[in-house]
């Protein structure tokens, strides 16, 4: 999955951590961010990583190349259908 961010990553820290125990069924294959300077991007040592403008993160989804997408604390960041036919399942998480 990708996941987007704007802010400092505890969300992402979190996710990345339980998808290492095993507890989500999931691997995080990138990190995309509206922010160059998002500090949650520290997390994402090791993943593909994208810092873009809003109206280019489909495109960087599509680089990476995922099932799915969850946004993490970025709630209007890109409309559902932006990504409707790239990703199979987008998942919000305030």
């Amino acid at each position: 999955m990708v996941v987007v961010i704007s802010g400092g990553g505890r969300n992402l820290q979190a996710l990345l951590d339980h998808c290492v125990a095993g507890h989500i069924p999931a691997r995080v294959a990138g990190v995309v961010s509206n922010r160059a300077d998002a500090g949650g991007l520290a997390y994402a040592a090791g993943l593909a990583v994208h810092a873009v403008v809003p109206r280019a993160w489909a495109d960087a989804i599509v680089a990476i190349g995922v099932f799915g997408v969850v946004y993490l604390g970025i709630m209007a960041a890109m409309k559902v259908p932006e990504v409707d036919g790239i990703v199979r399942r987008v998942l919000r998480r305030r």
